[in-house]
Parts: C-alpha cells; sequence; structure tokens
C-alpha cells in the first residue's frame, strides 16, 4: 500500500514538475483560414473535400513563428502548408523547401511593397508576371533547382479558380517558401 501511495505522489510530482517547467506554446506562423463548414449550392448542403483536406493538412503542418524568416503579411490567413520534400527534376536531385501559403484581400502591389520593405537585403524577380522575392542575389529560377531551395516569397493574384471558400474574397495568395 505504502508503495502505491509513493508511486502515486511520484508520478503526480513528475507531471506537476513538467507542466510547469515545460516549454511555452509554440506561436503559430499566422493564423488558419476557418473551414467554411458545409455550404449550399442550389439549396443543398454540400462540402469541398479537397480545400477541407488542404485545411486540416495546413494545420498539421503549421510553422512556428520563429521557424520562417519571411514575416507573414498581416491579416492574410494561412491556407497550406507542407514541410520540406525531396525530389528530382531531369534526374538532378533536389530538397523542395517547406513552404505555406497564405491568401489575403490585399492587391498583389501591396502585398510586393510590404516584402520589399520587410526582407530589403533580398533580390526582386519577376517571372512571367508572378513576382518573386528570394534571398541572397544568386541565380533564381523558380521552375528549377535553384528556385526549389532557395529561401523566398512568391506573389500572384488569385482567379477565381484558385480562391478558396474559406475565403473567397481573397485577391491575392502569398507563398513562403523557407529553411
Amino acid at each position: 500500500m505504502f508503495k502505491t501511495k509513493l508511486r502515486v505522489a511520484f508520478a503526480a510530482g513528475l507531471f506537476g514538475v513538467f507542466a510547469l517547467s515545460g516549454a511555452a506554446p509554440a506561436e503559430p506562423y499566422a493564423p488558419m483560414a476557418e473551414d467554411p463548414g458545409k455550404p449550399t449550392i442550389e439549396g443543398k448542403e454540400a462540402e469541398y473535400p479537397l480545400e477541407q483536406m488542404v485545411l486540416q493538412t495546413a494545420t498539421k503542418n503549421m510553422p512556428d513563428r520563429s521557424a520562417v524568416k519571411q514575416p507573414p503579411y498581416p491579416g492574410a490567413v494561412v491556407v497550406m502548408a507542407q514541410p520540406a520534400s525531396k525530389g528530382s527534376m531531369n534526374d538532378v536531385p533536389f530538397t523542395q523547401l517547406a513552404f505555406v501559403t497564405l491568401h489575403t484581400t490585399d492587391d498583389v502591389a501591396t502585398v510586393m511593397a510590404f516584402y520589399v520593405e520587410a526582407l530589403p537585403d533580398w533580390t526582386k524577380y519577376d517571372f512571367f508576371g508572378m513576382d518573386y522575392l528570394y534571398e541572397g542575389n544568386g541565380e533564381f529560377k523558380p521552375m528549377e533547382k535553384s528556385g526549389m531551395e532557395t529561401p523566398h516569397v512568391s506573389v500572384l493574384g488569385l482567379i477565381d479558380a484558385l480562391k478558396y471558400h474559406a475565403m473567397p474574397d481573397a485577391t491575392t495568395s502569398i507563398t513562403i517558401f523557407y529553411k
């Protein structure tokens, strides 16, 4: 009986020590887009399973704010997040950096101005009308190895097909690739 009480007291004490000395919860990179639930289309309940799956995956893969050099855009919400992954292109191996995608109602020019100011040592690059800002000043080709492995921000205007029901008024997509 005494051993049982001693074990319970020891376990409770350990729990208390871990609970009191644990690190503060990590600050998420940015707020998540809200799951839109089940909207109706022509009076019938509808679901967006792909969008809901992407939002759930983003919740699981949300980086800590301290893990990402690039700041989140004020007021934007996260709609996608993925960890780093390995791949190859034309038999050239590469590691695609982890990324987080945010949507905002602000226009592309306003968003780019924010990142140009926030990341003054980064290089601006236009790739077929898509704006990029990348770390350093070396070679950067978004669809090649250098683009996959270089921290960068890409900003593009959203067409209706790319808008999430969780943020239907969004006009701009921001993807942050980070180490």
